[in-house]
């Protein structure tokens, strides 16, 4: 009898260490997915669409560049939002937008709705820097017609690396650029315009030279994007090439100095 009961507080104690050793891995496991070490930069998946993701590390920040938009479906509650929840991602610090095409921030309205967004900026600013990134605006001095050609341009530098997020602008636009700044350091790249031909010019190329370049491009698209002579230019670079309509949605993780490319 005494050997029996225990037998029955051992298995009592093993039973209890057992859920408090499970409860203590969801703890971590949910404080780690908030509290990550590394710096993450996202494309979202939204389709025929641009969404960008910079998360910082400790969650010191969180920055959406434009949200995608789609008009026959609520691309914020289909897409964004449950990649975020994925994440860890508690909050948006700020959502840029780049331009106002639909494609890039009709999700936006629907966004603010469901998950707290803290700020929206969608026009030009100087810079905005903090220990962890800088995000620079480079802007032309031509006064330009049209929406895609006044689209935000962002040099963002975190993690060791520098990402250039670009719009819809054409390539008169970068050639104008390219005349102001000359050659920028950039690592990654986000391609223009979806990969239009009328978008990274042999030009742009002169001025950038980037080992990634990340596509938000919908599958079978209407538009032909991305183009055939921006996928050779980019190849004959040797540039990495990420895109959506084949990769789905992609983070690139850097820490310590080294990148992970990292597909969902």
């Amino acid at each position: 009898m005494g050997i029996q009961i225990f037998l029955l507080l051992e298995e009592k104690k093993s039973i209890q260490f057992s859920m408090s050793l499970l409860c203590a891995l969801l703890i971590s496991f949910h404080i780690y997915s908030i509290y990550k070490p590394y710096t993450q930069v996202s494309t979202i998946d939204v389709g025929q669409g641009d969404c960008s993701l910079i998360r910082l590390p400790f969650n010191q920040g969180n920055y959406l560049i434009d949200t995608g938009g789609n008009r026959e479906y609520d691309i914020a509650s289909h897409n964004v939002i449950p990649f975020l929840k994925s994440q860890g991602v508690p909050c948006i610090d700020r959502v840029y937008i780049s331009h106002h095409d639909y494609d890039h921030y009709g999700a936006l309205d629907s966004l603010k709705k469901k998950y707290k967004v803290k700020r929206v900026v969608d026009t030009y600013q100087k810079e905005e820097k903090n220990k962890l990134i800088t995000i620079k605006m480079l802007k032309s001095d031509v006064i330009y017609p049209s929406t895609n050609e006044n689209s935000l341009v962002m040099l963002v530098t975190t993690g060791g690396y520098n990402y250039l997020f670009t719009g819809d602008i054409p390539s008169n636009v970068e050639e104008d650029l390219y005349k102001k700044y000359g050659e920028i350091d950039v690592d990654v790249l986000k391609v223009a315009h979806h990969g239009s031909g009328y978008s990274s010019s042999v030009t742009f190329f002169q001025m950038v030279h980037p080992r990634i370049a990340m596509i938000g491009v919908g599958e079978h698209n209407l538009y032909g994007h991305p183009a055939h002579i921006v996928i050779k230019r980019l190849e004959e670079r040797k540039i990495k090439i990420l895109r959506t309509d084949l990769d789905g949605s992609f983070s690139i993780i850097t820490y310590l100095g080294e990148h992970l490319i990292y597909r969902y």
